[in-house]
């Protein structure tokens, strides 16, 4: 099976869409689990609640 790819367009870093959530660092700032999100078949949705924890990461990102 193909590998899909995500491509952190500010960086050009790529990375396997399957590390998404594995860690947190670089263009991919804080781990989301599956179990932090919900995902319907047009949008992915992360409760500010969740993202307000790690309000630091975002602070100067660029």
């Amino acid at each position: 099976m193909p590998v899909e790819w995500v491509i952190d367009a500010p960086e050009g870093s790529q990375f396997a869409i399957d590390q998404i959530g594995e860690s947190g660092g670089g263009c991919n700032p804080i781990p989301i689990s599956s179990s932090d999100y919900t995902q319907t078949d047009d949008e992915i949705q992360i409760p500010y609640t969740y993202l307000s924890n790690y309000e630091s990461a975002f602070f100067n990102w660029k």
